[in-house]
């Protein structure tokens, strides 16, 4: 019943030739925008450098880590013994 007492009172709003909708602006006081703080430098740039302790890795600083370089020596040494065994 509430439901409908509600429904009846929003299409009675609607279909009044009077709406009672009251558009109120205000001006907003202006703020004082805070310096921008240093940017943080390119992701090429840092590609070499490790991370501060707690931060993480950007991708490209895992691509070229020490361990992935090292693995992909490896992998290529692996693969240099595996077709020289096969020839």
């Amino acid at each position: 019943m509430e439901e409908y007492n509600l429904w009846k009172l929003k299409t009675t709003l609607i279909k009044s030739s009077n709406p009672s909708v009251q558009i109120v602006t205000e001006q907003l006081p202006k703020t004082e925008h805070p310096k921008q703080e240093q940017k943080e430098p390119s992701c090429w740039r840092t590609i070499f450098s490790p991370p501060e302790r707690g931060e993480d890795f950007t991708i490209l600083q895992e691509v070229a880590g020490n361990e992935a370089v090292a693995t992909a020596g490896a992998v290529e040494e692996t693969e240099k013994t595996i077709i020289q065994r096969r020839s």
